[in-house]
This record gives structure tokens, sequence and C-alpha cells, in this order.
């Protein structure tokens, strides 16, 4: 249907030829719709149906065959490669580098001689060190023997001394008796002697008296006669005594000197017996001697053996040359694995 407007505002209204046929579309609309919305409720009724009966069916899944092989990229760049492993070599003696078969750059291979140690001087360093061991040696074994031969002598010297004072204390003793002895003897024969001489006086007396008793007479010289045999045997063993004085004297000065020498044999023997701290010193000087030959013969076989390669590898620095002397702990040079 279309309007028109004329002049004077008047309205036409023109009615095509399918006016006629108007109800008809709308009817066909409403079929469209419903049509649709049953599809609609078909596909959700379809879902929700599928959804309760197909709780337990597996999913679909698409499979495909997994294939073997090696991913390879390629990255261009430039700089410097290293290797991941490299070791630095450092001098393990002091001694000057003989031959220094090496520069930076070259390639070795496992067990390649790299340095060569000259010998010289080890040699004569091992050779002294070799005789100022066998002499502290010989000393040290000496020391030890003659500490020990002290030693018994000290044990037998402690020994003897103590015999010998006790012998010495006797014979001392002994002599003072007999000493004692010839002196109260003397006393006995000085007394004797002076009665001697009182009977012989009272003897000469009685006998040169007109009224002289034959008796008395008789007495004293009974008397007379007995002093002098007491005198004479009292002066014979004080004779005796005087003798086994003298024997005993000797005996005593023979103890007393065996004791004096037994004593300085003693005091010799402690000074000469090694206690445990010098026997300890003594041990520890002799076994520095006997590490320092050790050591020595370690580093000249070291130097012989020289310093080989431990593994493949680029020599990448160099810090020695040939003909120096290098202390121990030097660095020498550094090798990178090319295998790594």
């Amino acid at each position: 249907m279309f309007k028109r407007k004329k002049a004077g505002a008047e309205e036409i209204t023109v009615t095509n030829g399918n006016e006629a046929g108007r109800p008809k579309r709308k009817k066909k609309k409403i079929k469209k719709r419903v049509i649709v919305i049953t599809a609609a409720v078909i596909i959700v009724a379809f879902f929700i149906i599928n959804s309760i009966f197909a709780k337990d069916a597996l999913p679909l899944v698409t499979v495909s065959q997994a294939l073997k092989g090696d991913i390879t990229s390629e990255l261009s760049t430039s700089g410097l490669v290293s290797s991941m492993t490299e070791k630095t070599y450092y001098a393990d003696i002091s001694a000057p580098i003989e031959s220094l078969h090496i520069k930076k750059g070259d390639a070795v291979n496992a067990g390649d001689l790299l340095l060569t140690y000259g010998t010289g001087d080890l040699e004569s360093q091992l050779k002294q060190a070799s005789l100022q061991y066998k002499a502290s040696d010989a000393g040290y074994q000496e020391s030890l023997q003659e500490g020990s031969r002290n030693s018994t002598k000290l044990q037998n010297a402690t020994t003897d001394v103590e015999v010998l004072k006790q012998q010495v204390s006797d014979w001392e003793t002994y002599c003072t008796d007999l000493q004692q002895m010839i002196n109260n003897t003397a006393n006995q024969i000085s007394q004797l002697q002076t009665k001697l001489s009182e009977a012989s006086a009272a003897l000469t007396t009685e006998q040169a008296s007109p009224a002289a008793d034959a008796a008395k007479i008789a007495e004293l010289s009974n008397s007379i006669d007995s002093y002098k045999k007491q005198i004479e045997d009292l002066s014979t063993f004080s004779t005796t005594a005087q003798n086994k004085l003298i024997t005993a004297q000797n005996e005593l000065s023979n103890y007393s000197t065996e004791l004096a020498n037994q004593e300085s044999i003693k005091s010799q023997s402690e000074a000469g017996a090694l206690s445990s701290n010098e026997k300890e010193q003594l041990a520890a000087n002799n076994e520095v001697l006997k590490l320092s030959k050790e050591e020595a013969e370690e580093n000249l076989e070291k130097a012989k053996q020289g310093i080989a390669a431990d593994y493949d590898g680029i020599i990448t620095d160099v810090t020695v040359a040939e003909g120096a002397y290098i202390t121990q702990g030097t660095q020498l040079f550094t090798l990178a694995d090319r295998n790594d």
C-alpha cells in the first residue's frame, strides 16, 4: 500500500493487486516461528536425553601415530667457544723447567708429556738428605744403646751403692769396737803394771826387813807372777786386736773406695741415661730427617715423571717459560677439554 499526497492535502490510498492476499502472509510467518521453536525444543531435548543416557560413555578422542626423531635447530652467531672443563696445572715441586713441550693453542692427547723438570738439584738434595738421615739415625741408635747401657749401669750402681753403704757402716762399727777394745786392754795393762810395781816394791821392802815374813813374801811373789801373766796375756790380746783393727781398717778403706766409685758411676749413669722426654726428642729429630729424605725421593721421582695431560684438550694458557726455575705452587698452564 502506498500513500500519495495531492494538492489540497487530500490523501489518496492506492492499493496494488495483492491487497486481497495480505492475511495469508501472516499465517506463513506464524508457521515459520512454530517450526523454529519446535526445532529448538527438539535439539534441547536431544542434548538433555543424550546427557542422561550417555553419562558413562567415553568421549570421542582423535588419535594419531607418534613419530620418533631428532629435532634440529640451527643458530648462526659469532663469538668465542670455550670448554666447560678446564684444569690449571701448578708446579708440585721446586725445580728448573728442562723442557716445555707445549705452547698456547696446542692440541694434546691424554698422557702426552707437557713439561719436563731438570733433576740435577733434586738429586743433590736427595743425596744430602740421605746423608743427614744416615748420620742422624746412626747417632740416634747409638744414643739409645748408650742410654740403655747407662740405664743398666745406673740400676746396678744404685744397688751396689746401697750394699756398699751398709758394708762400710758395718766395717766402721767393727773398727770402732776393736779400737775400743784395744783402748780398754791398754788401760787394764796400765793398771796391772801399777799393781806389779807396788807388789815388787813391797816384796823388796819385806825381804829387806829384819822381821821378814816368809808367808807375806810368798804372797807378794805370787801376786807379782799373776800380774806379769795378766799383763802378758793382755798384751798378746791387744796385739791381736791391733792386727785385726789394721785389717778392718784396710777393708773399710777398700769398701769406702768402692762406694765412692759406684757413687760416681751412678752419677754418670744418671746423666747418661735417657729420660722419656729425651728419647721422644731424639726420635722426633730423627723422624724429621727421615721425612725430609722421603720427600726428596718423592720430588725426584715427580721430576723424572714430568707433567702429562689428564685428558684430550687444548692448551689455553701458558704462564712459564722453558729454563725458568719455578717454586712449588707456581701456575704453569691451563688445559681445556676439547670433548666437552
